[in-house]
């Protein structure tokens, strides 16, 4: 689907669906525009703007707050709410479970990216510290393939969203019962091309039916 097709979905379709078709369509032209393999996943993943956004590369979808677009110096439009998860090794004693509640993380390594990278993140770290010390937080750098495999080798717990699931084989993504989340959308040039701004528009306009 060409970027230009997203501004019109909102023609024929409500509100829900358009959301969601929005998000899986500007996201398979992510991928095709970046001639996808696992690099490029964790790529979007961490939101890696680089300065070829709004030259041949139109938009991002990731996770994004107002800490990472003034980091990576454009502009987000939120889609969705993620719900933070946890992802473990298949191995790790909690990937039997399907739902996890925050005492389950007692005695666990919580991998954690650094602070500043994130507000929500970094709201939960604090929480997380002051209420709840048998959680251990390991800070790292970014979010990458290599991170993953740390991860899964490590048998520690890495902070993910539900939408990465399929970032790496050996891993289970589980949701936790806590109120924490971050906002999922698109990342796009401070200075927005003609048709980037009809994906823009068509987003807003489900916001109003």
């Amino acid at each position: 689907m060409d970027i230009m097709d997203v501004a019109n979905l909102s023609m024929n379709l409500n509100s829900s669906r358009v959301i969601n078709d929005v998000q899986v369509a500007v996201l398979k032209k992510s991928l095709d525009t970046l001639e996808t393999t696992g690099d490029d996943l964790t790529k979007m993943m961490e939101a890696s703007v680089t300065p070829n956004l709004g030259q041949n590369i139109d938009v991002v979808a990731g996770i994004f707050d107002d800490t990472l677009l003034d980091l990576r110096k454009c502009r987000g439009i939120e889609i969705s709410r993620e719900e933070f998860c946890c992802a473990v090794s298949i191995h790790h004693r909690l990937a039997k479970k399907e739902y996890l509640e925050i005492q389950d993380l007692y005695g666990e390594n919580l991998m954690l990216i650094h602070r500043g990278w994130s507000e929500y993140i970094d709201i939960l770290r604090d929480d997380l510290w002051e209420h709840h010390p048998e959680i251990q937080i390991v800070d790292f750098d970014f979010y990458n393939m290599e991170t993953f495999n740390r991860c899964e080798n490590s048998n520690d717990v890495l902070l993910a969203v539900k939408s990465w699931e399929s970032i790496h084989p050996l891993m289970k993504i589980i949701p936790v019962n806590w109120n924490y989340g971050i906002p999922f959308g698109l990342l796009y040039s401070q200075e927005p091309s003609r048709k980037v701004k009809k994906v823009l528009d068509a987003i807003e306009r489900t916001r109003d039916l």
